[in-house]
């Protein structure tokens, strides 16, 4: 075993990460996204939004009790344009039926980085939705809007900045810019990156992903299949 797979292991150890493929596991995410959005950051965001209709998400729970502590979302604009679209003019290349955005990304208190608590949440929701994007849906690109202040944790996680930059409206019109993970090629352009090892390679038995992307909106309205990028 490598020292980034025994690294790995014991920053996700404790935790599960997998795609909800039912409704209640859908409600269970949307619950946290509602108290970390809108009753501890004060965003008046809807949740469910709109773009949870063409969404998959995300669940990360502690695996002794079951509870659901973490999640995330992926926008996919095979099913039509992303929410990032509403402030930044994207350029053809993510304007692609390929190109997916993560968005949504929150954490319970207890289960965050800091005060002595390790950063095996975010970076188990973040391997589980680069791998989930790029091996089960077929993602040519992954598209993140971050804030100034978080911009070097994305490219930590092999995220690159383009240097576009816009007032997100869908977040209180902070300012963000965007990020792109280019899986074109698979992971292999990644692979002289400081993280390559650890953040893509080593494998994680924490983490489980479906064989097939569950149905598009499931839990948050009609369940929908693809539909041509707009």
């Amino acid at each position: 075993m490598t020292k980034a797979q025994i690294e790995l292991g014991s920053l996700l150890n404790g935790y599960r990460f997998r795609v909800c493929e039912t409704a209640e596991d859908v409600q269970r995410s949307l619950a946290i996204r509602r108290q970390v959005y809108v009753q501890e950051k004060g965003v008046d965001v809807p949740v469910p939004d709109a773009y949870d209709r063409h969404s998959w998400l995300l669940i990360a729970e502690e695996e002794d009790t079951g509870e659901a502590v973490g999640t995330m979302r992926v926008t996919t604009r095979a099913a039509g344009p992303l929410e990032c679209e509403h402030s930044f003019v994207l350029p053809s290349s993510l304007r692609a039926a390929e190109v997916v955005e993560i968005s949504r990304f929150a954490i319970l208190p207890h289960h965050r980085q800091g005060k002595g608590r390790s950063p095996g949440v975010s970076i188990g929701l973040f391997k589980a939705v680069i791998n989930f994007a790029q091996r089960v849906v077929g993602a040519t690109r992954v598209v993140v809007c971050s804030k100034a202040e978080r911009v070097q944790t994305y490219t930590y996680l092999c995220f690159r900045p383009t240097g576009v930059r816009a007032p997100y409206t869908a977040l209180d019109g902070a300012m963000h810019e965007i990020l792109v993970m280019d899986l074109r090629h698979g992971f292999e352009p990644y692979r002289d990156h400081e993280m390559f090892e650890f953040f893509i390679e080593a494998p994680a038995p924490q983490i489980v992903l479906p064989i097939l992307p569950p149905p598009l909106g499931l839990g948050t309205t009609a369940a929908s299949g693809l539909k041509a990028s707009a």
